[in-house]
């Protein structure tokens, strides 16, 4: 692999986006745009188990009125 194609695989998905737009080349743009919110759509689900995850666990822990004291102390920071 030559430093091209190296560099290459360190542009983020967006930037690929918004060059393809900026050529006009709306497909590709499109096809990117489509890469871009699908891995956000993945992250997004990773989160939320990982947060009911935890949410479970501090439950577990500290019973109900922890959990509720953690969502309150995260609010007012």
């Amino acid at each position: 692999m030559d430093k091209q194609e190296l560099a290459q695989l360190c542009v983020r998905r967006v930037d690929r986006m918004a060059e393809a737009a900026r050529k006009g080349e709306v497909e590709e743009a499109l096809r990117w745009a489509r890469e871009v919110l699908e891995g956000k759509k993945t992250f997004h689900d990773f989160a939320v188990r990982w947060v009911n995850l935890l949410l479970g666990r501090l439950r577990d822990a500290l019973g109900d009125g922890g959990v509720r004291e953690a969502h309150e102390e995260f609010a007012v920071t």
